[in-house]
């Protein structure tokens, strides 16, 4: 599908509290689709709509700026969205925004309008739609949207969605394993608690480590100094900097910047504070550090992030 086609309906939103203008909201990038051709992908949805059965697109692009993109705003159908990589912002109608980090699921009811702003970097995502009197998903309820973050995936939902990523050609009908992959991805998604995850996943079950990293998300405005998150841990800070390494795969300091810079996301995305006030509170020496760590880690600035979009 060409990109003209798939961004047709990209425009500036100025009812919507985000800001768009030209020079960063109608910039489109490079798309690669699932389907091969339009002429395909039209025939595909045509007579998947007739059954009711759900229509897949894979998208990946590469981004330089926060970019609109429009397959959030088409109401009359379900919608499930998987961020295989990537950051963006979920905008409600209201205006209200909620960020959106790797494996981030979002469930979209069938009458329910937002706007998707996609951040700076490698976006890779995975969506599916399908009318609301459909039988093809049993497992969940869409009365109301949601948003999870998959911090722990199981192998089949690794090995599926690797599957659909793959060359379409391959699998483009097999719809039973397509299907497998929508449920089992609503259906994982159901104990999560969070809608977004920066930090990496600690390997192993050393006690020390665990509690330790507990804390520090806990409270990451604190002095996690190496002295001091060594004494917490009962290692000497030698040793502990291999072990802390070794299970989390990233050094201490950048751990704790991970850990600032989520509580600054909830904080920018959930009042109106000064934002120095929000560097502060979040244990970042300046403004300046913590939009340095944000725009690192998530592909926004912070007033970005406040509904400002653009630089």
């Amino acid at each position: 599908m060409s990109d003209a086609t798939l961004m047709k309906n990209l425009k500036p939103q100025t009812d919507r509290k985000i800001r768009c203008d030209e020079t960063n909201s109608l910039r489109s990038p490079q798309i690669y689709d699932m389907s091969e051709s339009l002429e395909l992908y039209s025939d595909l949805e045509e007579s998947a709509r007739a059954i009711k059965k759900p229509r897949f697109i894979h998208r990946e692009c590469i981004t330089d700026s926060p970019i609109y993109y429009p397959f959030t705003r088409e109401t009359g159908i379900f919608r499930v969205l998987y961020c295989v990589t990537g950051q963006a912002l979920l905008i409600s109608e209201r205006g209200d925004a909620k960020f959106i980090s790797d494996n981030s699921v979002i469930i979209l009811p069938a009458e329910q309008e937002y706007d998707l702003l996609l951040g700076r970097g490698s976006q890779n995502w995975i969506t599916a739609h399908w009318e609301p009197d459909s039988n093809f998903v049993p497992v969940a309820n869409f009365d109301k949207s949601r948003l999870f973050v998959l911090n722990s995936r199981s192998q089949s939902l690794i090995n599926l969605t690797d599957f659909i990523r793959s060359d379409v050609e391959v699998h483009i009908e097999e719809d039973n394993l397509m299907l497998s992959w929508l449920n089992l991805l609503i259906y994982e998604s159901r104990d999560s608690k969070r809608s977004f995850n920066l930090t990496p996943k600690l390997e192993g079950e050393i006690s020390n480590l665990v509690e330790l990293v507990k804390e520090i998300k806990k409270n990451p405005q604190l002095d996690w100094n190496l002295t001091e998150a060594s004494r917490f841990a009962g290692y000497s800070p030698f040793h502990f900097s291999r072990v802390f390494r070794s299970n989390l795969g990233i050094g201490l300091p950048k751990f704790v910047e991970c850990c600032r810079t989520e509580l600054a996301i909830e904080r920018l995305t959930g009042n109106h504070d000064p934002i120095n006030a929000v560097a502060e509170e979040c244990g970042f020496g300046s403004s300046q550090a913590m939009r340095s760590a944000i725009r690192e880690f998530t592909g926004f600035l912070p007033i970005e992030l406040r509904g400002q979009a653009g630089e």
